[in-house]
């Protein structure tokens, strides 16, 4: 099959979108698909594969984020030299729309994977009140959605909800997939990564990593580790990785609330250093409201870190409670509790992490992709 996919992010800015879609194209041509990419232009970026069309786009106030121009006309002109089977597109904005727009000129099926839930970024456009604004973009979402022919959901929690809001296209879940021998480290790792932080081996690590934004919620895992610390007599230390608008917010607020030197901000992480990152932890914490999969905690768990999530969608698809982690409240209290119970019991964090990287194996990305063949499949014979 030749399957041209659309994002209005890509590498090299990292985030899950970017992740997912490398994965599920290498796994694609692994079982001999032919798979090309349109993303946006970023400044200073020299793209070298021949398969991954850079189109014009306009650079946002934040690094990296370019904000790609939809015009038809070089999307047409990549479709009709490519001539694909099918269109992937993973977004439902920006491109997504122009991709739609040729994909029924051309009557070709055309896909999405509902990577976000978009409304719980509306605090990116402060320009109405948030209720209003929230409405209108579930609307303009589904209104999108509705004239596709398949929709791809990363969990069955993003299942559950689009079938609430009563789209009309089938949904199939198909999470991103992983590797999890990508994940495991030799001991030295975990040695060398805490040496490289500064932290003793005894200490205990609660860690956790992704964009530093509003949507991810870190302000509540700050407050819950402020309460760690006042609540147990462990040595613990929190090591935040990642960069993103809200990293200055969050060292302010490390300060006011006194953890400031309990806490590492380690910034950037490059996806190759993930593992190395990982292995100087024993808790990954993960506190975020607006997963669609939590595919940074599948990535804890299969570098065999027991996780503390909340119950959230994406979240509790991922974290099997009691099981290789443990499910809390939204609140705070519940959140600290949950911490807490893992930071003061051994054993149990020990049984936990024992379970971590079995519950990985489940996600394999040969799986995911073999599963993503068969829905293209069902769509180009019809």
């Amino acid at each position: 099959m030749k399957i041209l996919m659309l994002s209005n992010n890509y590498l090299p800015h990292v985030s899950g979108v970017s992740v997912s879609i490398t994965r599920t194209m290498r796994n694609l041509e692994k079982l001999s698909h032919d798979i090309e990419l349109v993303v946006p232009a970023y400044p200073n970026y020299v793209e070298p594969n021949p398969k991954i069309h850079r189109i014009q786009s306009l650079p946002l106030s934040e690094p990296l984020i370019p904000l790609p121009l939809p015009g038809k006309k070089a999307l047409r002109q990549i479709v009709e030299k490519f001539k694909p089977d099918l269109m992937h597109t993973h977004h439902p904005f920006l491109l997504g729309k122009t991709a739609l727009k040729i994909a029924k000129e051309k009557n070709i099926p055309i896909v999405m994977t509902y990577h976000s839930m978009y409304e719980e970024y509306i605090h990116y456009i402060p320009l109405l009140p948030e209720k209003i604004l929230k409405k209108y973009v579930i609307r303009n979402v589904k209104n999108f959605a509705n004239q596709l022919n398949a929709i791809v959901a990363p969990s069955e929690s993003i299942f559950k909800i689009l079938h609430e809001r009563n789209f009309k296209p089938p949904v199939q879940v198909i999470p991103t997939g992983i590797n999890p021998e990508y994940f495991v480290t030799p001991p030295s790792a975990r040695l060398t990564t805490r040496d490289n932080w500064g932290i003793n081996e005894k200490d205990i690590i609660i860690i956790s990593f992704a964009r530093l934004a509003k949507e991810k919620n870190f302000n509540l895992l700050m407050e819950a580790f402020s309460q760690v610390l006042k609540k147990t007599s462990f040595a613990v230390k929190l090591v935040l990785g990642g960069d993103g608008p809200a990293k200055s917010s969050l060292q302010n607020l490390a300060k006011k609330l006194g953890i400031e030197k309990n806490t590492i901000f380690t910034g950037d992480i490059p996806h190759e250093d993930v593992p190395k990152f990982l292995a100087g932890g024993d808790i990954f914490a993960y506190p975020s409201l607006s997963e669609t999969q939590g595919l940074v905690t599948l990535e804890a768990l299969a570098s065999g870190l027991p996780a503390v999530v909340v119950d959230a969608p994406g979240n509790r698809d991922v974290v099997e409670n009691n099981v290789c982690g443990l499910v809390s409240g939204t609140d705070l209290y519940s959140f600290s509790s949950a911490l807490i119970k893992l930071v003061s019991k051994k054993e149990l964090r020990m049984k936990l992490a024992s379970n971590a990287r079995k519950r990985a194996d489940e996600f394999s990305e040969t799986r995911m992709a073999k599963k993503m063949e068969s829905l293209y499949e069902s769509l180009i014979q019809k």
